[in-house]
């Protein structure tokens, strides 16, 4: 089976090393930075400003595609930007293959208390411009969208997150993350399924203590915290992914 990787960065290279080592055929898009890993193939696509998609072709050329691009670019901050940046490549699928696309859960309302993947979605510019991407790819019908909480691993680190080492949150907030090795263990398990149709799953660690309290713990006295009484971040729960895929997420998130 061939893979196909839109974007070779922070969770394209991992995604890209485990496929290989799984005997996939991975072939990756890359904006500047070439891959060195001999076994896979690379093409440069650049799908924001100043297009080129003189290789799109090539890179479509496989039986799963996976979007790993997120919206990035000054252009992409419209309503409709970020839409219009994948619209090349959602147009150019062919029926039979398999489109993975990476999200995130702040699409979701901010006033609930828990989440899944039926819960009301945000009304604010920053989701709605990702809700509609998650439309766009919907549009091609053999599409599953992975929802994912913070994200960190490598060099993202929570302690590194509050630079001014100051937070304020409200006392019964808690900590929605995901580490990048179990993100990718996903997108293998997805891939591996070739499940067919229209499919939305949460990403998130089971793990979720009160946020004062894990960055307390994880930083230490260097960082000021002020609990509030206002209404706390909903905990996302993703017990729909791990039970239709039989997946554990174990990468700790506390580090």
């Amino acid at each position: 089976m061939k893979v196909s990787i839109l974007g070779y960065g922070w969770l394209g290279k991992p995604l890209a090393a485990q496929l290989v080592a799984q005997n996939y055929q991975v072939q990756v898009s890359y904006h500047t930075e070439k891959p060195e890993n001999q076994q896979l193939t690379g093409y440069p696509l650049n799908l924001g400003e100043g297009a080129n998609l003189e290789y799109l072709a090539q890179v479509l050329d496989a039986d799963v595609i996976v979007v790993t691009i997120p919206p990035r670019d000054r252009g992409e901050m419209s309503l409709d930007g970020y839409q219009q940046k994948l619209a090349p490549v959602i147009q150019a699928l062919k029926p039979q293959q398999k489109l993975i696309f990476i999200s995130s859960t702040s699409v979701y309302a901010k006033h609930l208390d828990v989440i899944d993947e039926t819960s009301e979605l945000d009304t604010q510019l920053r989701a709605q411009r990702i809700i509609n991407a998650e439309q766009l790819c919907l549009s091609h019908g053999n599409t599953t969208i992975l929802r994912c909480a913070g994200l960190v691993g490598g060099e993202r680190k929570p302690s590194n997150f509050f630079k001014t080492r100051t937070l304020s949150c409200p006392k019964d907030a808690v900590v929605n993350l995901i580490h990048q090795h179990d993100v990718v263990n996903a997108i293998c398990k997805v891939i591996q399924h070739s499940v067919s149709g229209k499919h939305i799953y949460n990403l998130c660690s089971p793990y979720q203590p009160l946020k004062h309290e894990f960055y307390s713990q994880l930083i230490g006295p260097s960082i000021q915290i002020e609990v509030t009484a206002g209404k706390g971040q909903a905990k996302i729960c993703a017990d729909k992914f791990t039970q239709e895929y039989g997946l554990e997420f174990e990468q700790s998130v506390a580090f």
